[in-house]
């Protein structure tokens, strides 16, 4: 068994997957917040990068010169009390069921495809506007 998972180990780290660490759990830091690598050219967004009342949710954001769209967000990402407004970017249609759950502020959306997704994902009593 040990030869197998060091072979496994071995073959991630020749095809480019790192072994996940505490330092990459918390994902990469970029001006708007955290995200986590999905693909090479998507990414989820984690949280914001500190405690505050607007959090907005990028189109792209640029990783090490790489234009890297987010198309998604953590269910976690928006469990901070401060936050009263998120403003979720045109790109972004993967949202968890109950992300929003808790929520009683507004929610501003660009189009419709975001605007689908943030219905099916739960009952919170937050106010949704589209942009």
């Amino acid at each position: 068994m040990k030869k197998l998972i060091t072979w496994l180990m071995l073959g991630c780290l020749l095809i480019g997957f790192g072994v996940p660490t505490q330092a990459a759990h918390q994902g990469i830091k970029t001006k708007y917040g955290y995200i986590e690598l999905y693909d090479p050219d998507t990414a989820i967004y984690i949280k914001p990068v500190r405690n505050q009342r607007i959090v907005r949710v990028p189109d792209q954001v640029v990783v090490d010169g790489y234009n890297v769209r987010i198309i998604g967000v953590k269910r976690k990402a928006f469990k901070l009390k401060r936050i009263r407004t998120i403003y979720l970017g045109k790109n972004v249609f993967l949202i968890p069921k109950r992300t929003f759950n808790g929520r009683k502020k507004r929610i501003i959306v660009k189009n419709t495809m975001t605007w689908q997704a943030v219905k099916k994902s739960g009952d919170g009593k937050f106010r949704l506007t589209m942009k």
